[in-house]
């Protein structure tokens, strides 16, 4: 079984898990609630996957690793057609196809845990690779029949940043 089919097998195993645990707690807690509590447990588990990425050198993270991680993600993962390229700071990437998106979709699933499984985990995926990673633009396949665009930001921390640079910034002298 090559990786793609494992990986979507994986996903479709997920829902079935996520549909029965959707089930059982929205009788007791309710839908809201349940809705809730479900969209911040797969938050933290993306953070979660996000860290086991991550390089061990912190000053090894970055973009252009980001990008491959996510291009080798994608092919091995059900998306296609990956494009991205990097401008100063920002990752810009557009996904041609994901068959996750449509698995999703088609699972009956509410549809703010749907998008919470699928392109719902993309910032907090990015938050766990590294806290100066953020996902700033986020236009998805699942809003409307299109690619997905997204843009990601690397926060460059100037100097005066640093808070003893701040410190010595701001003493006034006589």
């Amino acid at each position: 079984m090559n990786n793609v089919v494992a990986l979507l097998a994986e996903r479709r195993e997920e829902i079935k898990a996520v549909t029965k645990l959707y089930k059982e707690m929205s009788d007791s807690l309710g839908a809201e609630s349940t809705l809730k509590v479900l969209c911040e447990a797969i938050a933290a588990e993306a953070r979660a996957s996000g860290r086991k990425v991550a390089p061990e050198k912190r000053e090894e993270a970055g973009l252009h690793h980001f990008a491959n991680l996510f291009r080798s993600r994608g092919v091995d993962g059900g998306m296609g057609g990956i494009t991205h390229e990097i401008k100063d700071n920002r990752l810009f990437m557009t996904i041609g196809r994901c068959d996750y998106c449509q698995l999703y979709r088609s699972s009956g699933l509410p549809a703010k845990l749907s998008e919470a499984l699928c392109c719902g985990r993309e910032p907090h995926y990015a938050q766990g690779y590294d806290e100066r990673l953020k996902l700033v633009l986020q236009e998805a396949q699942g809003e409307r029949d299109r690619s997905c665009n997204l843009v990601y930001e690397w926060a460059v921390k100037p100097a005066s940043a640093n808070p003893e640079t701040v410190k010595k910034s701001l003493r006034v002298t006589n």
